[in-house]
């Protein structure tokens, strides 16, 4: 069965998109925290690391869902313009 995807919650999309960069960001924050602890200036001590290891992930998480929203925005744009994605499914 063929169906067209022509409309994406933008909103629906920005949430998506903030747990996924969220969940990206908890691998790579930790290596971040690690080079602030370790780096060539490494007297801003461990509780720096740590405000940075909470920063990164919450800067992401609002990047991921500005970047879903907007990214939802354009496909109903371009999706109206050229009729949407054709998708098959089956039951």
């Amino acid at each position: 069965m063929k169906k067209t995807l022509k409309w994406i919650a933008p909103l629906k999309a920005g949430k998506v998109g903030a747990a996924v960069y969220a969940m990206a960001s908890i691998v790579f924050s930790p290596l971040i925290a690690l080079c602030v602890l370790y780096g060539p200036d490494s007297r801003t001590g461990i509780g720096w690391a740590f405000v940075i290891l909470f920063a990164i992930i919450v800067i992401y998480a609002i990047a991921g869902f500005l970047t879903g929203v907007v990214g939802g925005w354009l496909y109903n744009l371009a999706a109206k313009a050229m009729e949407g994605i054709q998708i098959e499914l089956e039951d």
